[in-house]
């Protein structure tokens, strides 16, 4: 952990991986296995960083700097079915951040699951109906799927009144949202850029990359009944098993800047 601080890397990782390798050592510890991974992560091994945050996953899956990665791993291979778990089990531990819903329902959106996509796009604007975000995306899909949008537009209009009126009036560009940038213009609403996770050269470090003076917590209560962890897919050696929609003209754009906004603090 001090090799660490001091921006020694190469003596951190091997003393965590003495830590997990030693027969006296740790090697179920989601703790060290996190930071083993953030480690690996932040040499841009990403093949090792993904196997130690998944051992941390397995030992200690509610982790939201753990599963937050792992989802976004699984986004940037385009294997949008395999980061849905991650993105659902965050909703479950953060129930109010709509966020973790919307990457779920953008995962359907680009796996061409429409109809489960809208679905849950309609189930969180019920219970957020004034998050604005939602909003525009629902009417992104029903453009997509040709379907009535009138209201949607219509109550989009009325929340961004309400946020000119809330921030005094002044006009400008859209917010970026935390799952998709929000081009300004007309009827732009998920950014056009080529797609989710493209344009990552590294995933984000989690939140195990501590630089204040607290003592690294090794061993975290085990209090996880009612959190077992689904076996997650792993890729395989012939590549992703990947689910492409077709190019759209509004895609969700998953790339360094939204993907980091999603991780929660350090």
């Amino acid at each position: 952990d001090i090799h660490e601080k001091l921006g020694n890397h190469a003596k951190a990782h091997e003393w965590f991986s003495l830590l997990v390798t030693s027969p006296k050592g740790r090697p179920t510890d989601p703790g060290v296995l996190a930071r083993l991974a953030n480690l690996f992560n932040k040499a841009g091994d990403e093949t090792q960083a993904f196997h130690y945050h998944l051992e941390s996953y397995r030992y200690w899956p509610v982790d939201m700097n753990v599963i937050t990665w792992l989802g976004i791993y699984y986004v940037k291979q385009e294997m949008y079915e395999a980061a849905i778990p991650f993105f659902s089990r965050a909703s479950q531990i953060e129930p109010n951040e709509v966020k973790w819903r919307l990457m779920v329902a953008s995962c359907y959106r680009r796996m061409n699951a429409y109809p489960q996509a809208l679905k849950l796009y309609e189930e969180i604007h019920h219970s957020h109906p004034n998050d604005i975000e939602c909003v525009r995306y629902l009417i992104t899909i029903c453009k997509e799927m040709k379907q009535k949008y009138d209201h949607y537009a219509a109550h989009l209009r009325k929340l961004e009144r309400l946020q000119e009126a809330q921030n005094g009036g002044g006009g400008g560009a859209r917010p970026m949202g935390t799952v998709a940038a929000i081009e300004s213009g007309a009827e732009q609403y998920p950014s056009t850029s080529p797609g989710m996770g493209q344009g990552m050269n590294r995933l984000p470090s989690s939140a195990y990359d501590q630089d204040d003076d607290e003592p690294m917590e090794m061993n975290p209560p085990r209090s996880v009944e009612l959190y077992e962890a689904a076996e997650p897919e792993m890729p395989t050696k012939g590549g992703p098993k990947r689910r492409l929609a077709p190019k759209q003209e509004d895609e969700d754009d998953w790339g360094n800047d939204e993907l980091d906004d999603v991780l929660p603090p350090m």
